[in-house]
């Protein structure tokens, strides 16, 4: 069987030039290879094999080089030595090797559907979009794509404008069938008289009859010529009894300006894009399992809780994912969390989707992080494919306190923002649906003109300016910001510069907290917490000592206490368990030292809990304590028949 090349000629009616699809995606602000990267994922997860979610998807993107027996079957095999109007494949292939960048996946459901893209089908049509069509009909289920433009990148990634696609799936009819066609886009030139278009396909020579004649096409390689030219070309590596359907893509002579580094970039891209589908959040959502490959050789995907930055943004996600329903735009806080629904307002109340922000301890320097950007007031803006459209720069805190967070779109509104984003999905533009009538119809269910997109953004930077910490808004918010920095500047000032402890006098607390010295109760001894020395060690830590009093007959003890390191804020005091999860430096016991009534013996005990039997002359307790930021000490004592008194300073 000899190779058919379909190198694609005008219609008297006219047609379509190939370079304009290329040009669509090169016009975009994004980098080639993130755009690949983005586009080739969002394929792969749109083409999940929905009927379990426990199956999984692997996605993996793998480089090498084909020569030798390999490189024949390319050339005469796959190619068919037909390289007219392609000269730049030909020239690659001429020079002995051919780079390969191929796409997988499996666990997906492959390219289904009919190969002739005349056949009118009610049914799947991923072959013919990818493979034949170019855009997409406005009756197509919206998933991760809206254009259908986007596999331009594939062609652009290539130097030669040159890809190989091999799909095991089903045919309209159902049937199970191995596919493998290669394609290119190139400029459109002339040839004698004839117009060319600069769309190319190589397979199977075929005919078919339409309304206008007949027409000779390529069809792709089927069955054991698909897998064997699979084989030869390494695109089947993935395919298991497990993950039996799905496709891989081939970029011949990827256009890699240095192959290691490039391919770290894109594995840092997937987690800059892809870290929801990283982080196990939610149980009905296939697993995937990620793989980038030099040569077999395994390069490293960065584990988004590793990073400063993403690390913050996944514990953000997993609480807008496990917000409680609302009606309104009111924040709920705690610590360093705040979460809240965003809403339309008008025409109609409609939903929007979940805000959720974290306060972080300082910005995140571009360097440190996979994101490629500081992160001192950017929002995750995340839609349904749950991959990050983009990193949304937010409005500064009134308190100029860095933050981070994710807003995670609605269900409902999961079209209209699909809709605004450009053909690279890298933003949410409202400017792209003001005319969009039935979009907008559909998300207000009537009529109308106004543009969720725009109020959406209105909304999100009304609600993170509004901060909501208690009596904060009231006067001039410039002075409230002003008089932070005050404050901050003061506090430099505290411990040497790197911190303070606070040394306050509070009212003291029964059974949780206290303060000062006083008598015994009911039996019960009387306690005394002061700071008596800060210490800087020769590694620059700072160390808090604190003397303990106990004011009590002999006949109380044994006695227990429990120091409990805290960090002390104008409005409450934070406790570890409060910020475990916030990557915040926590103050730490150190140890305690003890003198007895002996003058010659004494002890030092590394835990925080300590049991005395009997009086001490003195008691002391250190706390390493963390640069900028006070810190105070609760001592708590525990008679032996369980009543409890507490000290705090």
């Amino acid at each position: 069987m000899r190779t058919f090349h379909h190198n694609q000629i005008f219609d008297p009616s006219g047609g379509f030039h190939a370079s304009s699809a290329k040009r669509t995606m090169t016009g975009q602000s994004m980098n080639i290879w993130e755009m690949f990267t983005r586009e080739s994922l969002q394929n792969s997860w749109d083409a999940r094999d929905r009927v379990s979610a426990e199956d999984g998807v692997t996605f993996a993107v793998d480089y090498d080089v084909i020569e030798g027996a390999e490189l024949e079957i390319l050339r005469s095999v796959i190619l068919g030595d037909d390289f007219i109007g392609v000269p730049a494949l030909e020239s690659q292939i001429e020079q002995g090797t051919v780079p390969l960048l191929t796409v997988s996946d499996t666990g997906t459901v492959g390219l289904r559907g009919p190969s002739n893209a005349t056949s009118a089908t009610t049914g799947h049509t991923e072959f013919t979009s990818f493979v034949r069509n170019i855009g997409r009909s406005e009756q197509k289920e919206l998933a991760g794509g809206t254009y259908g433009f986007g596999k331009a990148v594939f062609f652009i990634a290539s130097r030669v404008d040159t890809v190989m696609v091999y799909t095991r799936t089903v045919d309209e009819n159902d049937q199970a069938v191995h596919r493998f066609i290669t394609m290119a886009l190139t400029d459109g030139y002339q040839d004698g008289s004839v117009n060319h278009t600069g769309r190319h396909w190589w397979g199977v020579e075929a005919e078919a009859t339409t309304e206008t004649g007949s027409v000779t096409y390529a069809e792709p390689f089927t069955g054991e010529l698909a897998d064997r030219c699979a084989t030869a070309m390494g695109m089947d590596r993935y395919f298991s009894e497990e993950r039996p359907t799905g496709t891989a893509i081939s970029v011949i002579a990827p256009d890699l300006a240095d192959t290691e580094t490039s391919l770290r970039n894109i594995a840092r891209s997937l987690t800059r894009w892809a870290w929801p589908h990283m982080v196990t959040t939610e149980p009905d959502l296939d697993p995937i399992e990620f793989h980038v490959n030099l040569r077999g050789s395994r390069i490293g995907i960065p584990e988004p809780q590793d990073d400063p930055a993403l690390r913050s943004f996944v514990q953000t996600y997993e609480r807008a994912l496990s917000m409680q329903p609302s009606e309104s735009e009111e924040w709920r806080e705690s610590l360093v969390y705040r979460t809240t629904r965003v809403f339309t307002g008008r025409p109609r109340k409609k939903e929007l989707g979940r805000l959720s922000v974290k306060t972080l301890v300082a910005p995140v320097d571009e360097r440190d992080t996979v994101v490629g950007k500081t992160i001192e007031s950017e929002i995750a803006l995340i839609r349904n494919p749950r991959m990050i459209v983009e990193y949304w720069k937010g409005p500064a805190d009134i308190t100029g306190e860095p933050y981070c967070g994710v807003f995670l779109a609605d269900d409902s509104a999961d079209r209209v923002f699909a809709r605004s984003e450009p053909a690279a999905h890298h933003e949410w533009n409202h400017e792209s649906i003001q005319n969009e009538k039935g979009i907008l119809e559909e998300f207000w269910g009537s009529d109308s003109r106004n543009n969720p997109v725009k109020i959406f953004f209105e909304h999100m930077r009304l609600l993170l300016k509004r901060s909501v910490r208690k009596n904060i808004g009231r006067g001039d918010d410039r002075h409230f910001a002003a008089a932070t920095d005050i404050a901050r500047g003061l506090g430099d000032y505290l411990a040497n510069s790197v911190g303070g402890v606070d040394t306050r006098v509070r009212t003291p607390r029964r059974a949780s907290g206290g303060g000062g010295r006083r008598k015994s109760r009911a039996g019960l001894p009387g306690t005394d917490v002061r700071l008596v020395d800060l210490r800087r060690t020769e590694g620059g830590q700072i160390t808090a000592i604190f003397d303990i009093g106990i004011d009590a007959d002999d006949d109380v003890y044994p006695v227990q206490l429990k120091a409990t390191p805290v960090i002390r804020t104008d409005g409450s005091d934070v406790r570890f368990e409060d910020v475990e999860d916030a990557g915040v430096d926590f103050p730490v016991f150190e140890r305690w030292e003890v003198i007895s009534g002996n003058p010659q013996s004494s002890a030092s005990f590394t835990d925080s809990s300590l049991m005395l039997t009997e009086p001490a002359s003195r008691i002391r307790a250190s706390v390493i304590q963390p640069a900028d930021c006070a810190i105070t000490l609760y001592v708590d004592i525990v008679q032996t028949d369980g009543e409890t008194e507490a000290a705090q300073r």
